[in-house]
């Protein structure tokens, strides 16, 4: 102990000398915050004086902290000491073999009382009163060492903060990264503001010890063998491309030929890898804005290594590793935590280590530096929650009605294109127009169906139209001439009355046909297939349902593997957790994912001409929310609710790369699925809605914030 306190002094922290007690008014927060995973030993700190820390010290590891201790508490910033244990397994506290981690680990099973320190230490007696823990902490892609422990201490994943891997290349700055590196703790690399700058900054005393500063000899949590190498000259020239990254995710930087062609080379070549280009990665990875990051993306699956070649003298396979997808739950870490910022006895669900960085700025008092956390997202585990102040909520989407003056009614209904060619089925276009003619009571009967908690709102400015039908709702893009959203509520006993399909595709009256709508022609011979963002198959059980989803403001272009492969098994396993949980509230939508700022500012540039005037997304999304309590399901569309579920539901999310694959990375479908998985909060950003306008700010952040697979069986 005296070894390591005599290699913590320095500059910004001290234990001896001069005035002690003005020392203890700038040392940061009281809390001990153990977050372990895959990772190198760590300590971040603000310190104390050196009587409490010899104090400590003298009393022993199984003897309460001495009185005098207390004295200190009055201090208006308690210590921070955040400590993060190499290789530590979510799971490893349960094994018996770490009394100290697992007093935390039973933080529900001991109510006893205890002294509470205010610089917090792990002792020897019971913590468990003291500790909050979470079931797990979710890690950043990729799982590796530098990357999330910056992210850690700056709450930004490793796209936005420039640690992408534990090497590298930046080629706006021809310059490798590597650890060891000489220049690898140049300011060049590093972005961000990590949480000792931030103290700083606030006339705080702050230092670390080895925080992403070395590697361990210990390299991760889950066995590795030689006999499970994938070695990439089978299928690629190696020798004329960059290979950045190996071992347990490979990078490839493209010099000769292109990325799709090396991309194409390598998917599907081995059933034991995915390959991506980094712009198809997965949104949940947040992989792909920095050019940092390598052309081309393999992802081995649990246990596998990717190698350029083989070599018999390579013999570091044989082990363990750290570095796969951070959904594997050998990748999952721990998160405990302990002191007067903090509950006791608390346990919470699993988050992201990306919400640490405002935790820590909160226990400091002092303003977080922008980051990717969601302010509040940890409220329930403090004592002095975060007061966060209304989001933006956003504006409502202008309504588009059926026009009332009869001369445009003619115009729009008696149009060459209404009906489009090659319709399927006989149906009574002038019945179903009228049927979207909805008085304001059943505008309002349709939104508590299909939106209990509010229809999104935009919080980018946008030429839209909201477009009411009773079994479902549109928000619809006059610049794009797509759905951005539409919603509605499928309930068991509706996917068991299905109507035969009738094909007939028809231009909506509500709108302009010059300046808004989306026409037969744009879709004719285009290569492109009619994609239902409320599908037929879910609203085939009423005949007016069925025929309003044939309506061209509720189709987006969709290339047609992808309709008929992924598109279609999302909404088959919607449709089967609509059976399994008794009802489901689904949200569909379509993303042209870039820049936001050139998406909002200039949404020309994605209007190509390649079919007309409407736009071909980039991705399609999906959000699917059920009650936890089955009995609460809204079951009846007369009953007029706005609050099912009680606020007990559970939100699963996907956004699928529109891409032209049957299936991709040649998986099943649920396998593919699930590997596209995301959070609310990334659809909302990459939309520019609020999907939940009307819910609590602190339900929208827990329900928002993470993507809970466990919750939602496959068969």
């Amino acid at each position: 102990m005296s070894e390591k306190r005599d290699k913590l002094t320095g500059d910004d922290t001290t234990f001896r000398g001069g005035n002690r007690r003005n020392v203890y008014v700038y040392v940061i927060g009281g809390i001990i915050l153990v977050a372990a995973g895959f990772t190198i030993g760590i300590l971040i700190g603000i310190f104390t004086q050196k009587a409490a820390f010899q104090g400590q010290q003298s009393s022993g590891t199984t003897a309460p902290p001495p009185s005098y201790v207390k004295s200190i508490c009055n201090a208006k910033v308690k210590p921070l000491l955040l400590i993060s244990v190499d290789g530590f397994r979510w799971d490893y506290h349960k094994r018996g073999f770490s009394p100290n981690l697992t007093a935390f680990g039973k933080a529900t099973e001991s109510r006893g009382r205890l002294p509470t320190l205010c610089v917090n230490q792990i002792y020897n007696y019971n913590l468990a009163s003291r500790g909050v823990r979470a079931d797990y902490m979710q890690s950043c892609f990729p799982t590796k060492t530098f990357p999330n422990h910056y992210s850690i201490v700056t709450g930004l994943y490793p796209a936005h903060h420039g640690i992408v891997a534990n090497t590298f290349f930046d080629p706006q700055l021809n310059d490798k990264f590597y650890i060891g590196a000489k220049n690898s703790t140049q300011s060049k690399w590093w972005g961000g503001e990590p949480i000792w700058v931030t103290a700083r900054k606030n006339n705080l005393k702050a230092a670390s010890y080895f925080w992403v500063g070395s590697e361990s000899e210990i390299k991760g949590m889950r066995k590795t063998c030689c006999s499970r190498m994938i070695y990439l000259d089978q299928f690629i020239n190696i020798t004329t491309n960059d290979i950045i990254n190996r071992g347990t995710f490979g990078g490839i930087r493209v010099k000769g030929g292109n990325a799709t062609e090396i991309a194409e080379k390598l998917r599907c070549k081995s059933k034991f890898w995915r390959v991506y280009k980094k712009e198809d990665m997965p949104v949940r990875f947040h992989y792909d804005n920095n050019s940092r990051i390598p052309d081309v993306i393999i992802l081995p699956n649990e246990n596998w290594l990717v190698r350029p070649s083989y070599n018999p003298r390579y013999t570091f396979c044989n082990g363990a590793n750290h570095g796969w997808d951070n959904l594997d739950t050998d990748m999952r870490t721990i998160f405990m935590a302990a002191g007067p910022g903090f509950k006791k006895a608390k346990v919470i669900k699993p988050f992201k280590n990306i919400e640490l960085y405002n935790v820590m700025a909160a226990l400091l008092g002092v303003k977080p530096a922008k980051n990717d956390g969601n302010m509040g997202r940890l409220n329930s585990i403090l004592t002095n929650p975060v007061v966060v102040t209304d989001p933006n909520l956003g504006e409502a989407g202008k309504v588009c009605r059926v026009p009332t003056d009869q001369m445009v009614f003619d115009e729009r209904a008696n149009c060459s294109e209404c009906v489009c060619p090659y319709c399927k089925a006989t149906i009574n276009v002038p019945l179903f127009n009228k049927g979207l003619i909805m008085t304001p009571k059943e505008e309002l009967q349709s939104e508590n169906r299909n939106f209990p908690w509010g229809i999104p709102r935009f919080r980018k400015s946008m030429d839209t139209c909201t477009l009411y039908q009773k079994h479902f709702i549109t928000g619809y893009s006059n610049t794009y001439r797509v759905p951005i959203f539409t919603g509605y509520h499928l309930t068991d006993v509706e996917t068991l009355r299905p109507l035969s399909r009738k094909d007939c595709f028809r231009r909506d009256i509500r709108l302009n046909i010059a300046t808004q709508a989306s026409n037969c022609s744009n879709y004719y011979r285009s290569g492109y297939n009619r994609g239902h963002l409320a599908p037929n198959g879910g609203l085939s059980f009423d005949l007016e349902a069925q025929g309003n989803s044939f309506l061209l403001s509720n189709i987006a272009p969709q290339k047609y593997p992808f309709n008929a492969g992924p598109w279609l098994d999302l909404e088959k396993l919607s449709r089967d957790w609509a059976k399994i949980f008794g009802g489901v509230y689904i949200i569909s939508g379509s993303i042209v994912k870039a820049d936001p700022k050139t998406v909002w500012s200039d949404p020309s540039y994605w209007l190509k001409g390649e079919i007309g005037g409407v736009v071909i997304p980039t991705h399609f999304y999906k959000i699917i929310a059920k009650c936890r309590d089955s009995d609460q399901v809204l079951c009846n569309s007369s009953v007029i609710t706005s609050s099912p579920c009680k606020g007990h539901l559970d939100v699963i999310a996907f956004v699928l790369p529109h891409i032209d694959s049957f299936t991709p990375q040649c998986q099943v479908y649920h396998s593919n699925l699930f590997h596209h998985v995301a959070s609310v909060r990334e659809i909302e950003k990459l939309t520019g809605l609020n999907f939940f306008p009307n819910m609590p700010i602190q339900l929208q952040d827990m329900i928002e914030s993470d993507s809970p697979t466990d919750l939602w069986p496959t068969y």
